[in-house]
C-alpha cells in the first residue's frame, strides 16, 4: 500500500462494502486500493490487447484484399476463357475422323 494516502470519507452500498471486506488486504483501505489498481491494471492490458487486435485485424484485411486481386484475375482469366471457348463453339467444323496411318475421311 502507497505512503502517501488521502484521506477521503466515502459513502457505499452495503453490498460494495461487503465486496471490499472479502477482498485481500490486512485493511478496509488496503483492500479498496488492491481492486482500484487490479481496475487500472486492467484498463492498461486491455489497451494492449486491443491495440494487438487491431493490428491484427488489419493484416487479415490486407491478406483479404490481396486474396480477393487475386480470385478477381483468375475470374477474369476464366471469363476470357469462357469467351473464346464460345467463339470457338460458334466457328463453322468439318469433322475428319483419323484412321491409322493418317488417312481422314469427312464426316
Amino acid at each position: 500500500m502507497p505512503d502517501d494516502l488521502i484521506k477521503k470519507s466515502i459513502r457505499l452500498p452495503a453490498d460494495l462494502d461487503a465486496y471490499v471486506d472479502q477482498q485481500k488486504g490486512t485493511t478496509w483501505t488496503d483492500k479498496l486500493c488492491r481492486i482500484l489498481e487490479d481496475y487500472r491494471s486492467g484498463e492498461e492490458k486491455r489497451a494492449e490487447r486491443m491495440a494487438y487486435y487491431e493490428n491484427w485485424i488489419k493484416a487479415s484485411q490486407k491478406k483479404i484484399d490481396e486474396q480477393n486481386r487475386q480470385i478477381y484475375t483468375v475470374a477474369r482469366g476464366l471469363d476470357h476463357l469462357h469467351r473464346a471457348m464460345e467463339e470457338l463453339n460458334n466457328l463453322p467444323f468439318t469433322y475428319y475422323t483419323v484412321y491409322p496411318f493418317g488417312e481422314t475421311m469427312p464426316e
